[in-house]
């Protein structure tokens, strides 16, 4: 297996076993109009600036972590080919576990819509914010774990 592929290969998402199995419910779950109620959470935030990203990205998607609200998109094919290149060709001499971490950052920086971070966002999150972050942009761009792949088929 070549490094790239090898590479690739370590970014997948965590085997279903290993994904927790308990459902979360979100504070947003049950608003009529969770855009009214993520306004409320997020001061200086307006309904016109998530009008304007859900029509350059086709999405836009809220998680709330303990008192935090972060509003995100799914990334595209392409991006996350970008993603990678960006990773392989600026960290070649890094561990496996260096350009996964470089990875996660990549994806969550990008694709985070709000707050939108800056320098010291990833060095100054909470530990699993990244990656609790990286794995929410993940799902939503359809990287799923294979119990929700095979649950989602339907035979005609």
């Amino acid at each position: 297996m070549e490094e790239k592929d090898m590479a690739i290969e370590s970014y997948k998402v965590a085997p279903a076993e290993e994904m927790p199995q308990e459902e979360a419910k979100s504070p947003l779950e049950g608003f009529q109009d969770p855009i009214k109620a993520v306004l409320e959470m997020v001061p200086g935030l307006t309904r016109a600036q998530i009008d304007k990203w859900k029509a350059t990205f086709g999405g836009v998607y809220a998680l709330v972590l303990e008192d935090e609200v972060f509003l995100y998109r799914a990334f595209s094919r392409l991006e996350h080919k970008q993603f990678l290149n960006t990773i392989m060709e600026s960290s070649p001499s890094k561990s496996e576990e260096e350009k996964e971490d470089l990875y996660e950052e990549l994806v969550v920086t990008r694709c985070l819509l709000w707050p939108k971070p800056g320098g010291d966002f990833a060095p100054t999150s909470k530990g699993g914010t990244i990656p609790t972050l990286f794995s929410a942009v993940n799902y939503k761009s359809n990287f799923l774990p294979p119990q929700v792949v095979v649950s989602s088929i339907v035979t005609l």
